[in-house]
């Protein structure tokens, strides 16, 4: 073949790919401003999808075999999104609540914070900033700074009625924490709806078998288990253990003990001890050495019963391997630093996805067994 020949055969393909190529660019350009709030839910949806819209699906599925099927994806995409956002609104008012000691104050702050109340925000970042306060007082490697933490809420709450939020969102560029709430979960929605129709013809372009494509799915089903269960699930064991066995020997605030060690013990190599030590120092000084004592050793005893059943779990999912360990340690460690709490959705999904780009080749190119 000459080259005038090859090019012409080569030019539409050549084309097409360019073609792909300026789409996806021009794509990303434009949606570059709410990034970071795209990539939240795409972790959140790439995580909950294998644990919580697939088993919804299914249940569906069970229930009312007649039902349309594009009705019962967006059902199942429905009921996930309002579980995922249902359940962080319910733990954010148990918090204003224990926050603000009455039920009458939480619902008045509530109802003031939907309305976008000036004074609501003031009691919101007034109360947390009064728990940082004593948070450092406990743990001042936390580094926490009162003033610094009612002026980072005031401005997160800045706009927290939810259409005038938005809008103002979109007529200057910036908004507070209850606009980008209202995109991550309007984007999780579609995500949940599309996500997994997309994936199954992304797994049917690839040539694999049936049986390639169920060790995929499982694959990646385990392995998002294992981050809901060994991250999530673990760390809140470890806090609210914590809190309870402070709050009985010590009699310290168990909320506020129960979410510095949830948010210490994400991460492996920090791990509870850096919560309870502090505390035990303190009875210590405080000339309760029997206390101090019996919490050091009530709480190493908690620390390894759930380290032991999270590692049973583990060892039950198949995805105790020590690579996947050390990914979610990574990735924990570089999603905090680089997009702050909401690396701890970004940096799992990321591991997430790596597991299964990793399973889909080796499906690929796994030679058969002799």
């Amino acid at each position: 073949m000459n080259p005038a020949d090859r090019i012409r055969a080569w030019l539409p393909h050549a084309v097409a790919v360019a073609l792909v190529v300026a789409a996806a660019v021009w794509l990303l350009a434009v949606v570059a401003p709410v990034r970071d709030a795209l990539l939240v839910a795409l972790g959140l949806a790439m995580i909950g999808s294998p644990v919580l819209y697939v088993p919804v699906e299914r249940v569906l599925l069970r229930l009312a075999p007649a039902m349309d099927a594009d009705l019962r994806r967006w059902t199942a995409a429905l009921v996930a999104t309002v579980a995922i956002v249902g359940g962080l609104g319910a733990l954010a008012l148990v918090l204003l609540g224990s926050l603000l000691g009455s039920l009458h104050g939480t619902l008045s702050t509530v109802v003031g914070l939907a309305v976008g109340d000036g004074a609501a925000v003031d009691r919101v970042a007034q109360a947390i900033a009064g728990r940082a306060a004593v948070a450092a007082d406990l743990w001042p490697q936390l580094g926490l700074d009162r003033d610094a933490v009612a002026d980072g809420v005031r401005r997160a709450l800045a706009d927290t009625a939810v259409g005038p939020a938005v809008l103002h969102r979109l007529a200057t560029g910036a908004g507070g924490l209850v606009a980008e709430l209202a995109l991550v979960a309007a984007t999780l929605f579609y995500l949940f709806a599309c996500g997994p129709w997309l994936a199954g013809r992304v797994l049917r372009w690839l040539p694999l078998d049936d049986g390639a494509r169920a060790g995929v799915a499982q694959r990646v089903h385990a392995t998002a288990l294992h981050l809901v269960v060994g991250v999530g699930v673990r760390a809140l064991a470890h806090g609210l253990c914590l809190g309870a066995l402070a709050w009985a020997i010590g009699g310290w605030p168990p909320l506020l003990v129960a979410v510095v060690a949830t948010a210490v013990a994400v991460l492996p190599v920090v791990g509870p001890g850096v919560a309870w030590f502090p505390l035990a120092a303190a009875l210590w000084g405080a000339g309760r050495q029997t206390d101090a004592a019996l919490l050091a050793v009530a709480a190493l005893a908690a620390a390894w019963l759930v380290e032991q059943g999270a590692v049973r779990i583990a060892r039950r999912l198949g995805s105790d391997d020590l690579w996947l360990a050390f990914l979610v340690f990574i990735s924990l460690v570089g999603g905090l630093i680089g997009w702050g709490m909401r690396g701890l959705v970004i940096g799992p999904a990321a591991v997430l996805a790596v597991t299964a780009a990793a399973a889909v080749v080796e499906a690929l190119y796994r030679r058969p067994a002799e």
